[in-house]
């Protein structure tokens, strides 16, 4: 379907999120049995975010530039992996205030010129193969997350309940996934020519920028609504896993990755197939859903629908992220590399003020999870301008 090299793009996608997914639940709950406060270390995310934020704004007007970004990728994994070996003896909250920025801006750096690479390599296949990418960085994280589950139960079976006692050994390993990367990135091969691929483009794709700016708005407002949300997912649902319906660690491990899993076929089905003719009623069907569901966290209800709408938010936020790529890919036809940037900087921004409203709000509110609903009013606004931008006489037809 792809050619080898896309393929190593999405694979990279993939061992990378393995190595994130074991960690993903560990840290909150390491940090949590520290004493820190949800608020912390909702801002550890925020800190690691806003220098991803910063660093991505910048990679995809280089990667327009024809920048060669062979060596740099391959030496932010490296950087990641020894910050990660780093965490072993030092996992405080001060060593994750300190080191976490650092590996923001390596990430900040290599996921936004990878998603590029993917796509453009891809061609006339794009939307298929950044779907495919999404959905193997969330495989990833979900084989992370089971084998993270898996390792505190076999480190409880024979060094006992002490989580903090094996808890460290997790940034080794993840640190040996991210040292494996520096190696392998090195068989990759950049493009960085869009040149062709521009000739291969449908005719009837606009600028929004130039012709719609309206539909770019609503697509910018809806990927940094998406950041706030994933900044929840990310850290403060597992301690609300785990301290609301009151599961060991093992099980809130097991249940996070199953929340994850549910998004997986959407994901891929519902991006797989982006085009000139249906991508109205995909976006407009996605970003009302994703409307109603946040609206719905605001409702005192039982821990059962609750779990039931958190499973319906891991997919249609899922569902958004590559979405919006391919909404770019198929409108934008002029410094593709540049918007690519700009979406990854302000996902990144809204993780940035989402991990520390939603950690605010945790520790504060009888509601934890009131960040979905003020979310959602803001999600309101994006539906309504998109929805006045599809029915304008310019929009694509």
């Amino acid at each position: 379907m792809f050619s080898k090299n896309v393929k190593k793009f999405i694979l990279h996608g993939f061992i990378a999120m393995v190595g994130i997914g074991i960690l993903k639940p560990i840290i909150p709950i390491l940090l949590r049995n520290q004493g820190v406060s949800a608020f912390l270390i909702g801002l550890t995310t925020s800190l690691y975010m806003i220098a991803r934020a910063i660093s991505s704004s910048y990679n995809g007007i280089l990667w327009d530039k024809k920048v060669n970004f062979s060596k740099i990728i391959s030496y932010c994994f490296l950087i990641i992996a020894f910050i990660t070996f780093i965490y072993f003896p030092f996992h405080t909250i001060i060593a994750f205030f300190i080191l976490r920025p650092i590996q923001g801006i390596m990430a900040g750096i290599l996921w936004p010129i990878i998603q590029i690479e993917t796509m453009v390599q891809a061609k006339e296949k794009s939307n298929k193969a950044i779907s495919m990418y999404f959905v193997g960085g969330n495989l990833g994280g979900i084989v992370g997350i089971f084998l993270s589950a898996l390792l505190i139960f076999l480190f409880k079976m024979f060094l006992g309940d002490n989580e903090m006692s094996f808890f460290p050994y997790f940034f080794l390993i993840t640190g040996f996934v991210f040292l494996y990367l520096f190696f392998f990135s090195k068989t990759l091969i950049y493009s960085n020519d869009i040149k062709e691929q521009n000739k291969n483009e449908d005719n009837s794709a606009i600028d929004p920028i130039t012709n719609n700016k309206s539909i770019y708005i609503a697509v910018l407002i809806s990927v940094f609504i998406n950041g706030l949300v994933l900044s929840v997912m990310n850290a403060i649902i597992i301690i609300y896993i785990k301290e609301i319906y009151g599961f060991t660690t093992f099980l809130t491990t097991v249940t996070y990755g199953i929340l994850v899993l549910t998004s997986l076929f959407f994901m891929y089905f519902v991006n797989s197939n982006v085009s000139v003719k249906n991508w109205r009623i995909k976006t407009l069907s996605t970003y009302s859903l994703l409307t109603i569901v946040l609206l719905l966290f605001y409702f005192p209800v039982n821990k059962f629908i609750i779990f039931f709408l958190l499973i319906l938010l891991f997919i249609l936020t899922k569902i958004n992220s590559p979405l919006s790529r391919n909404l770019l890919k198929l409108l934008c036809n002029k410094k593709f590399g540049k918007k690519i940037g700009l979406l990854n900087t302000l996902q990144n921004l809204g993780v940035f003020f989402g991990g520390m409203i939603s950690g605010f709000i945790y520790d504060k509110a009888s509601n934890k999870l009131l960040s979905f609903p003020i979310f959602g009013i803001l999600m309101f606004f994006a539906l309504l301008i998109f929805i006045t931008a599809i029915f304008r006489r310019h929009t694509l037809k």
